[in-house]
């Protein structure tokens, strides 16, 4: 790599040496093939877009984040977040929580499973005042 100055630090009592101008800095070199660069470009443009449809053709019934919050579970389950939020503390509903105070997690398919097997009644689910 090319230094800007080739000038050694000024010693005590010596002259200082002038900086560099700005146009004697050497510009960096343009790409000399823009045919390859953009064939290039065109191939990673194409194999992102083939990997994406890739995913997306792969599961198409399943939604793209299993992961929800505590209010997107109660509209899921159809129910109000502080029935949901209840059913969680009574350990009632499957719930993930990275610590206690910390905000609630609910995976769909555990919710799913849950739905099928407990067979919520009437009674877990109403609403809380």
């Amino acid at each position: 790599m090319q230094s800007y100055a080739h000038t050694q630090p000024p010693s005590i009592g010596g002259s200082l040496h002038p900086l560099p101008s700005i146009h004697s800095v050497p510009k960096p070199e343009a790409p000399t093939d823009d045919a390859l660069l953009e064939q290039l470009l065109g191939r990673i443009a194409d194999l992102v877009a083939d990997r994406i449809v890739g995913r997306a053709a792969s599961s198409p019934d399943q939604p793209p984040d299993d992961w929800m919050d505590a209010q997107a579970a109660a509209n899921y389950l159809g129910v109000h977040r502080d029935t949901l939020r209840k059913l969680a503390a009574e350990r009632a509903v499957p719930v993930h929580q990275d610590r206690p105070g910390c905000k609630l997690y609910f995976h769909r398919d555990e919710l799913d499973e849950w739905r099928r097997t407990s067979r919520p009644t009437r009674r877990n689910l109403r609403a809380v005042a």
